[in-house]
């Protein structure tokens, strides 16, 4: 069963539910139940069945029951916030890696931040209207009976709200403390993952430095570079935290993808590559020069996702997402901005990658 998509984006808000991809709401969402959440699949049909995953909420969706994974299919599951689901993000992740012949799975759950899930799975209230880590919890720490304890995810991407990973740097002791409360959350979703999911490898997907960020830390977040440099020795934390000899986990190093056009486009000549009239590849990875990754900046995830996972070259990459908004040049140079990040991090020991430890390398 190639190319299998599960799309799991939980809003709760006013009673009505909706999923929210790609800049807009799509127009499907549900208003038979007062509170608590539903789920959708990729193109907003039937509710997805994982037997009685909603229980805590006194809920129970009905429609066609999901078979066990195949045992070699590559499957992804990607836990976060909002970017997890943006432009359909799964869907893009499986075009990618089925680019090789290979069976893909992807599925994704978005919450407001990692802390929040963590509190949410012990009974506490999450502060934002991603709601995830209730469901979460049953992902995680399903009992023998239960539907989804015959899925075993191999990769659990774990991301969190951009701006936290850089305040280990803040002055603010507010802010550190955050820090160091995601820091103990990304320690403790990996436990659950080691208990439950065993056969998983964790990846923590980095983000990016957002335009927004200038504004709302203006002690912190001065520019891009320094942003993302904050972020990214944030994620590197993350990884360093939750790292055994016996079990690593790995970094996807998104953020130094975007980085690495932001450098390119400099040393072409273009002085200011954030600026919307800069004409930039790198403007055009946001969503309206906002904080949300654009179609291209989604691509550039799959990608970055692809080539820390396979240590395939993302160079190789002949699938594209099919639409004009993303012509066949963009996605090449996309394309090309994966391949030398992973490289040059590759060798230059800057991060390590799966394939790497499998290879013995």
């Amino acid at each position: 069963m190639a190319g299998r998509f599960i799309g799991l984006f939980l809003v709760a808000l006013r009673g009505q539910f909706d999923i929210r991809f790609g800049g807009g709401l799509w127009p499907c969402y549900d208003d038979d139940f007062d509170e608590g959440y539903t789920i959708y699949n990729s193109r907003c049909g039937e509710r997805v069945f994982f037997g009685n995953v909603l229980n805590r909420m006194g809920q129970e969706f009905v429609g066609a029951e999901i078979e066990p994974f195949p045992p070699d299919d590559l499957n992804v599951f990607y836990v976060g916030n909002s970017y997890t689901g943006y432009n359909q993000l799964a869907e893009l992740t499986v075009g990618v890696f089925e680019r090789d012949g290979v069976n893909a799975e992807a599925s994704f759950l978005a919450g407001e931040d990692l802390a929040s899930m963590v509190r949410m799975i012990h009974g506490g209230e999450g502060n934002y209207f991603f709601n995830g880590g209730e469901l979460l919890a049953h992902f995680l720490m399903s009992s023998g009976d239960d539907a989804l304890a015959a899925h075993r995810w191999k990769w659990i991407i774990l991301q969190n709200i951009s701006h936290q990973a850089g305040f280990w740097r803040s002055k603010n002791q507010e802010l550190r403390d955050t820090f160091d409360e995601s820091l103990e959350a990304a320690q403790t979703l990996n436990s659950l993952i080691i208990d439950s999911q065993p056969e998983a490898e964790t990846i923590f997907m980095m983000t990016w430095g957002r335009m927004d960020l200038f504004e709302d830390y203006p002690d912190l977040y001065t520019d891009f570079l320094t942003s993302q440099n904050l972020i990214t020795e944030g994620y590197l934390r993350y990884v360093e935290a939750t790292s055994t000899p016996e079990r690593p986990t790995y970094c996807a190093p998104v953020g130094l993808v975007y980085q690495s056009i932001y450098l390119e486009e400099k040393l072409a000549g273009i002085e200011e590559p954030h600026k919307a009239d800069s004409g930039s590849l790198f403007y055009q990875l946001y969503e309206n020069g906002g904080d949300h990754e654009s179609l291209a900046g989604s691509y550039i995830i799959a990608l970055t996702v692809y080539a820390t996972i396979t240590g395939n070259d993302a160079k190789l990459v002949t699938w594209k997402p099919p639409t004009r908004i993303m012509d066949e040049a963009m996605a090449e140079r996309c394309r090309d901005a994966v391949s030398r990040t992973i490289k040059v991090t590759a060798e230059k020991g800057i991060i390590r990658y799966p394939w790497q430890d499998k290879d013995g390398q």
